[in-house]
C-alpha cells in the first residue's frame, strides 16, 4: 500500500515547481529486517528514471564481483559481494577513492545466522542502487576535493570488518572477509586503479576499523609512484570498561576473532606481544601503521555508548536508557563516566598523532561517522575543529596543504558546531520527512516534519500531497536512520524552520566533574560532600596549555557562618549548578577570549570557606574546613588529565578565589616541569587591611576568624608568618612582593565588594549613612568620596613593590566594581573598560605572551574613566 501512495504523491506533486520524493541509505550500527527492500528499490529507480528533474541524488547501481565464488569470496550466505563505482572524470580520472562499508559484526553461531538474511549478510538483500553523499558525492560544492575521483563503496556481507577466514559447514555460513577484500582489490586493479596516480582508502565504523587493518596491504598493492593514504571514519573502537566494570566490546570483539578465524590476519607486529582480540581494537595497531593515516572520530562516539559502554547486559535495571539515548538527559556522574572514555580516546590516539604523516580530527560531538552524511561532511553548517570542517581537515591532510593536521576538540558540552545523535529505539529503521515551502504567502516560514514510517498512514501522506498544490517545493524523503540515530535539531515531532533557519544556543554549558576518591584523602567540601570542578578541554593550538580558574564567593568565619555555608554551593556540592557557563577568560569562542579560547580552561569550585587554605574538622558539627587538601586533590586530578605535561600554565582567580591564586601561586609553579611557562593571576584579590568607616577593621576582624577557625596558619607562607601574625599573612599585600612566580594584579581601586563589606558593612554603619553610597558610587557626598580616595592611595601604595618587578603585570582601574575576568562586558568586549587603551584580556594577554616589555597601568582617580562598567546594588 506504501507504494501505491509513494505513486500518487509523485503523480500529483506534478502540481507543484519541483516534487523530490527520495530515500538516503543509513550509516551503519544495528540490524533491521528489511522486508520490503526489493520492492521500494525498484520503485525508487522508476521514480528517479521517469523524473530526473525531481532530484539531483547520484543513484549508483550495486555492481556483484562475478567469478568471486571461484575463489571463495563470498558473503556469509554464499552470495556473490558487490560494489558500487561512480567513475571518475577530469582531472580525478586516474584517482581512486575505496569507502569501506560498515556496518557491526557478527560474533556467534546465531547472530551470524540472522545477519545471512540481511544486507549485511548477503548481497541478495542489498540495495540495487546506493545515494552517494558527503565523501562519495559527485558535486565539488558537497565533495570539494574527491568529487571527480573514481569513488567505490565496497559492501559489507562478511560480518568481520573484511577479515577472517573460515566457514561453519554445518549451516552453510562463509567467514570469508579476507577473500572478500581480495577479490575486490583484484577487481578494482583491473578496471584501472593499477594506474592511479592518487588513492585513498576509507571506511565507516567497521569499515572504519577495516580501513586501519588494511591499510599498509593496499599501500603494496599500488606502484610506489601512486599517492596513498588512508581513512579511518569512527573506527577507533575502545577496549573500554562498561557501567557494570565488564568489557562488553572485548567480549564481542573476542567471539568475532574465535568464530571468524582472525588470527592469521592480524598485525604480527601486535600478536608477537598481544593475545588476537587485543590486535583486533585499533588503539594497539595505528601506531605502527607505515602508511599515512587518517582517524576520524568523536570522544562520544554514540555507537560505542550504546553498543560497548552501557549495553542491556551491563545495565540490567535501565539506569543509562535515557542518557545513551540522549546525552541531555545525563546526570552528571554520567557525564563524568563519558569524559573519562574521552580522556581513554586522547590517551589511544597520543603515540599516532606523534607522526608528521598521520592527521586527527577528534571532536566532543555524540555522533558516528561523519564521512557518509553530508551534513557532517561538508555543509554550511558542519562540525568544525579549528575553523575546518571535516572535509577540509581531510582534504588539506591528503594534500599535504597543511603542515600538521591534528585537532582535538575540547570536552563535551563545549563544541557548539556538533551535529549530536539521538537514539529512539522506538522510532523505528525508517521514517518520513515531508517539508513543505509555501509558494502562495512569500516570506512565510516552511514546515518541515518528521513521522516514523509505521505511522505514515495513507492519510497522513495523502495531506501532505493535497497541501502540495499550494507549494513551490515539496519534498517527501523515505530514510532509514543510523539503526534509530538522528541529528538531535531534527528530532523533535514537528519542526518550524523559520525561513530555513534553526535557531541554536550559543552559551557554552559545562558540566560538573566530582573529584572520585577525594574523600579517602579527607579533601571534602564543608558538609562532607566531594569537590568539583568544570572542565572545558583543549584543542588546536592550545590543547596543552592550562587555565585553573579558582572560584571565589567569600569565607565564613564563624561556627554559624559555616554552618549556613553547608547548605549553599559555596559549602557543598549537593547544591553546585551541574553545569556553568564559560564566558569571559573561560570563554571557548577567539571573539570572546582571544589569547586562551582553545586553552584546557577548568573553574575550580570553592566549597571550603577558606580561599583553598586550612585543615581542620569541627567534630561537634560535623563541619569540614579542608581547603588545602581539596587543592592538592584537585591538581593531582588535572595532573592526571594531563596538565603534567602543560606547555604553559596559568592559574587565575577571581575574589576569594583570586587571593586563592595569590596563597597557591609558587605552589602551583612547583607542579610543573620547569620548561612549562607558568604564571598567576588575581582578579579582585587584592584585599587590604583597611579601616572602615567606624574606624574599625571589620575584614581584618573577619580574616582572623577564619584564619583561627580553620587553622591556616600551617599554610600561609613562613617568609610571611616570620615577621607578621598569621592574619596579617592572609592579606594579599603583605604576600604578593615575596612570590617568585609572575603574577598579574587585576582590581579596581573602588572594589565594590570591599566598599560594601570591609569598608562601610552594615556593623560599621548602623545609621545607614553610606547605604546609598555604597550601593551607587555616583550618590557619594564629597566626604565619601574621599573616603575612598584614601582607599584607592593604600591600594595603589600596596602594589608599590610588587610593581617593581619586570615579571610581574598590573591593572588598576577606577571602575566600582568586583571580578573582571568571569563577565564577558569586562574581560573583551567592544566596550569593556580599557587602560592605555588596552581591555582586561588584552593587557593579561601582551604580559602573560611577554608581547609588551611590561604591562602595568594604574587608573587615574574616580571620576575619569568614562569606560567603567561600574555596578549598582539594589
Amino acid at each position: 500500500m506504501r507504494t501505491a501512495w509513494l505513486w500518487i504523491a509523485v503523480v500529483l506533486c506534478s502540481l507543484c515547481s519541483v516534487a523530490a520524493v527520495a530515500r538516503s541509505g543509513s550509516g551503519d550500527g544495528f540490524e533491521i529486517p528489511r522486508d520490503t527492500e526489493t520492492a521500494i528499490s525498484l520503485l525508487e529507480n522508476e521514480m528517479m528514471a521517469a523524473s530526473s528533474a525531481a532530484s539531483d541524488v547520484p543513484m549508483v547501481p550495486l555492481t556483484l564481483i562475478q567469478g568471486a565464488d571461484s575463489k571463495g569470496a563470498v558473503c556469509l550466505d554464499g552470495t556473490l559481494p558487490g560494489y558500487h563505482l561512480d567513475r571518475g572524470f577530469g582531472s580525478g580520472a586516474n584517482s581512486w577513492l575505496i569507502q569501506l562499508e560498515g556496518g557491526g559484526w557478527c560474533n556467534n553461531h546465531r547472530s551470524c545466522v540472522y545477519r545471512k538474511t540481511s544486507r549485511r549478510g548477503s548481497s541478495k538483500f542489498m540495495e540495487k542502487a546506493l545515494a552517494f553523499t558527503g565523501i562519495l558525492s559527485n558535486k565539488p560544492q558537497e565533495n570539494p576535493d574527491f568529487f571527480n575521483w573514481n569513488r567505490i563503496k565496497l559492501r559489507y556481507c562478511d560480518g568481520a570488518s573484511f577479515a577472517g577466514d573460515s566457514q561453519d559447514e554445518s549451516s552453510q555460513i562463509f567467514y570469508r572477509g579476507q577473500r572478500i577484500w581480495q577479490a575486490a582489490m583484484e577487481e578494482f586493479l583491473s578496471l584501472g586503479m593499477q594506474q592511479a596516480n592518487q588513492a585513498l582508502l576509507s571506511g565507516c565504523s567497521a569499515g572504519g576499523l577495516a580501513s586501519i587493518l588494511h591499510c599498509d596491504k593496499f599501500r603494496e598493492l599500488l606502484p610506489s609512484s601512486t599517492k596513498v593514504k588512508c581513512l579511518s571514519d569512527a573506527g577507533m573502537f575502545l577496549d573500554a570498561v562498561d557501567v557494570s566494570g565488564g568489557h562488553s566490546l572485548r567480549n564481542m570483539f573476542q567471539g568475532v576473532v574465535t568464530v571468524q578465524n582472525l588470527q592469521k590476519d592480524l598485525s604480527s607486529t601486535c600478536t608477537n606481544h598481544l593475545d588476537p582480540t587485543s590486535c583486533f581494537f585499533p588503539q594497539n595497531l595505528v601506531s605502527d601503521i607505515k602508511t599515512p593515516m587518517f582517524l576520524l572520530n568523536t570522544a562520544y562516539d554514540s555507537w560505542q555508548i550504546q553498543e560497548s559502554l552501557a549495553p542491556p547486559t551491563a545495565d540490567p535495571g535501565g539506569i543509562w536508557k535515557a542518557c545513551k539515548s540522549d546525552h541531555s538527559h545525563c546526570n552528571s556522574s554520567q557525564i563524568q563516566f563519558f569524559q573519562e572514555f574521552r580522556n581513554q580516546m586522547v590517551l589511544a590516539v597520543n603515540s599516532f598523532s606523534t607522526s608528521d604523516q598521520n592527521g586527527l580530527f577528534i571532536n566532543s560531538c555524540f555522533a558516528h561517522c561523519q564521512t557518509e552524511r553530508q551534513d557532517t561532511w561538508f555543509a554550511q553548517d558542519s562540525p568544525q575543529l579549528d575553523g575546518k570542517r571535516v572535509a577540509e581537515a581531510v582534504g588539506d591532510w591528503y594534500f599535504d596543504r597543511s603542515k600538521t593536521e591534528k585537532s582535538i576538540d575540547c570536552a563535551y558540552p563545549c563544541d557548539k558546531t556538533c551535529h549530536n545523535l539521538i537514539f529512539d529505539p522506538n522510532f523505528g529503521a525508517r521514517f518520513v520527512v515531508v517539508v513543505v515551502v509555501f509558494a502562495a504567502f512569500p516570506g512565510a516560514p516552511g514546515l518541515g516534519f518528521i513521522v516514523p514510517a509505521e505511522m505514515m498512514s495513507s492519510l497522513l501522506l495523502w495531506i501532505a500531497v493535497v497541501v502540495s498544490s499550494l507549494c513551490s517545493v515539496v519534498a517527501v524523503v523515505q530514510r532509514e536512520s543510523t539503526a534509530g540515530f538522528v541529528k538531535q535539531r531534527d528530532t523533535e515531532t514537528s519542526i518550524l524552520f523559520l525561513n530555513n533557519e534553526v535557531i541554536a544556543s550559543e552559551v557554552s554549558m559545562v558540566p560538573l566533574t566530582l573529584i572520585h576518591g577525594a574523600h579517602s584523602k579527607g579533601a571534602v567540601c564543608l558538609d562532607g560532600t566531594l569537590p568539583g570542578y568544570h572542565l572545558d578541554r583543549g584543542f588546536g593550538s592550545g590543547a596543552n596549555s592550562w587555565l585553573i580558574h579558582l572560584d571565589g564567593g567569600g569565607w565564613c568565619n564563624s561556627y554559624s557562618s559555616c554552618v549556613d555555608r553547608k547548605t549553599t554551593p559555596r559549602g557543598s556540592s549537593k547544591f553546585m549548578e551541574k553545569a556553568l557557563n564559560f564566558t569571559g577568560i573561560l570563554s571557548n569562542k577567539p571573539q570572546e577570549n582571544p589569547d586562551f579560547f582553545n586553552w584546557n580552561r577548568i573553574k575550580l569550585r570553592y566549597c571550603d570557606g577558606a580561599s583553598f587554605a586550612g585543615d581542620s574538622q569541627d567534630e561537634g558539627s560535623q563541619l569540614f574546613y579542608r581547603g588545602q587538601r581539596i587543592w592538592l586533590v584537585a591538581m593531582e586530578e588535572f595532573m592526571s588529565l594531563g596538565m603534567q605535561k602543560a606547555e604553559q600554565a596559568l592559574l587565575s582567580g577571581c575574589s576569594a578565589g583570586g587571593l586563592a591564586s595569590i596563597l597557591h601561586c609558587d605552589e602551583f609553579r612547583e607542579l610543573l616541569p620547569n620548561s612549562t611557562n607558568v604564571k598567576c593571576l588575581s582578579d579582585a584579590g587584592m584585599f587590604l587591611d583597611a579601616v572602615d568607616v567606624s574606624g574599625e577593621h571589620s575584614l581584618r576582624n573577619m580574616f582572623q576568624g577564619v584564619v583561627t577557625m580553620q587553622n591556616l596558619q600551617k599554610d600561609l607562607s613562613s617568609t610571611c608568618t616570620n615577621h607578621l601574625d598569621p592574619t596579617s599573612c592572609f592579606f594579599p599585600q603583605n604576600l604578593v612582593s615575596d612570590i617568585k612566580t609572575p603574577m598579574f594584579l587585576l582590581n579596581t581601586a573602588y572594589d565594590s565588594w570591599q566598599v560594601r563589606e570591609s569598608l562601610a558593612p552594615s556593623s560599621a554603619d548602623p545609621g545607614n549613612t553610606w547605604k546609598a553610597c555604597k550601593s551607587d558610587i555616583s550618590h557619594c557626598n564629597s566626604s565619601q568620596i574621599q573616603f575612598l580616595q584614601e582607599f584607592r592611595n593604600q591600594m595603589v601604595l600596596a602594589v608599590n613593590s610588587f610593581s617593581t618587578s619586570d615579571q610581574n603585570g598590573l591593572f588598576i582601574n577606577s571602575c566600582f566594581a568586583h571580578c573582571q575576568t568571569e563577565r564577558q562586558n569586562t574581560w573583551f568586549a567592544q566596550d569593556s573598560p580599557q587602560l592605555d587603551g588596552k581591555r582586561v584580556a588584552e593587557s593579561v594577554g601582551d604580559w602573560f605572551f611577554d608581547r609588551s616589555k611590561t604591562v602595568k597601568s594604574i587608573d587615574c582617580p574616580y571620576p575619569c574613566d568614562n569606560t567603567c562598567h561600574s555596578l549598582i546594588f539594589e
